[in-house]
């Protein structure tokens, strides 16, 4: 007969049988199990120890994982604040399925793909905010996707986008009190706002805004091009208290007369903010 001696809870399909099934109650770890068997006969007794290992989800591609991180499963549906979504990594070196809480600021969290993830991650339910969601580090690993949907999400740390962002009409609020970067594929936010207490924000891949730039605080240096709008009908809003674009800026215009367009940017430790008006219509789609 089987019993468990050390290690995860694990419940055999028929405790009887020595090649019985083995299904973990908990995700995840490694379960000592003992099989023991009487000769009916003779009193004669007999035992074997099995270590039992439960390795799913697979996050071998994930090179920097610390006690504590979180990761996206996705087994239940797509809602983010769905506790039992998530996968906590435990100092013993495996991922422990959650039964409370979701991501909160100070926390790591990746994303990946079921093709990389295992079966314990699925390749239909995408990360979906119910709300005001919070995170630190947001790691979007190749062939995962983060679906913004009209939520919003803070973030104090960095985005490390190699998956998808689907901005729908959800916010992105950075939030972080020292310097954060932006890496990884091009990415389209609906919203976006920068209010930073301390330290800039790094981008290092082309990023559009569709909707809302909140620059509320802290400077934005970018390497690639950063664009607010994307036609004439949908040319965006600039909302500005502080802080200095330091990179490439491009800004679409209504069709039609515009007062005081404004272009907050500067260079090499200079501002060179600027505001342009047009007394008649710049045309269909116009930018600079």
């Amino acid at each position: 007969e089987w019993s468990v001696l050390s290690g995860v809870n694990v419940l055999p399909n028929d405790p009887t049988d020595p090649q019985a099934t083995i299904y973990p109650q908990n995700l995840g770890g490694t379960t000592i199990m003992q099989w023991e068997i009487t000769n009916q006969s003779t009193g004669c007794q007999g035992s074997e120890n099995v270590e039992v290992s439960f390795l799913q989800p697979i996050s071998s591609n994930i090179s920097t994982i610390q006690t504590g991180d979180l990761l996206w499963g996705g087994i239940v549906n797509n809602s983010w604040d769905n506790s039992e979504n998530w996968y906590e990594y435990q100092s013993s070196g495996y991922w422990k399925k959650m039964t409370s809480g979701e991501p909160e600021a100070s926390d790591q969290v990746y994303l990946i793909s079921g093709n990389d993830g295992g079966t314990c991650v699925s390749d239909n339910n995408y990360a979906t905010l119910s709300a005001n969601e919070n995170v630190g580090d947001l790691s979007i690993m190749g062939g995962s996707s983060i679906n913004l949907s009209n939520g919003s999400i803070y973030i104090s740390g960095n985005i490390e986008n190699n998956g998808s962002i689907m901005g729908n009409t959800g916010k992105v609020i950075l939030n972080g009190s020292s310097s954060q970067n932006i890496n990884g594929n091009a990415i389209t936010f609906y919203d976006l706002e920068i209010a930073k207490s301390g330290g800039d924000l790094t981008i290092n891949t082309s990023i559009t805004i569709t909707n809302n730039l909140d620059m509320t605080q802290g400077n934005i240096r970018n390497t690639s091009l950063l664009t607010l709008g994307e036609s004439s009908s949908k040319y965006g809003t600039l909302n500005y208290t502080s802080g200095f674009i330091l990179g490439a800026f491009k800004r679409y215009f209504p069709e039609g007369t515009i007062n005081n367009v404004l272009f907050p940017v500067g260079k090499a430790g200079f501002e060179r903010e600027m505001s342009i008006s047009f007394n008649s219509s710049p045309g269909l789609n116009q930018f600079i």
